[in-house]
């Protein structure tokens, strides 16, 4: 019996020492490039997973002046497809 014992934890040792590991994380490139490369993910399935947090982080390191805007929109000539979006 203490043979059999031995033998069934020594199974088990690396099948838990498999499922202890943390998963490792995804590279935030290798993410970036499949989300870039699904055909079926639009801009308003991602914009509706943000969060608030989200949003304030991306607030805070997009700084848009009224001059670039007016420029750009100036520049642009489809303005009702902008406003549309």
């Amino acid at each position: 019996m203490a043979v059999a014992a031995i033998l069934v934890i020594g199974l088990f040792i690396p099948i838990f020492n498999q499922l202890s590991k943390p998963a490792e994380e995804l590279d935030l490139t290798t993410l970036e490039n499949h989300l870039s490369y699904q055909t079926n993910i639009n801009q308003y399935d991602l914009i509706s997973e943000l969060d608030e947090d989200d949003l304030n982080k991306m607030g805070a390191t997009i700084q848009l002046k009224d001059e670039i805007i007016e420029e750009h929109l100036s520049i642009n000539s489809d303005l009702e497809r902008l406003l549309s979006e």
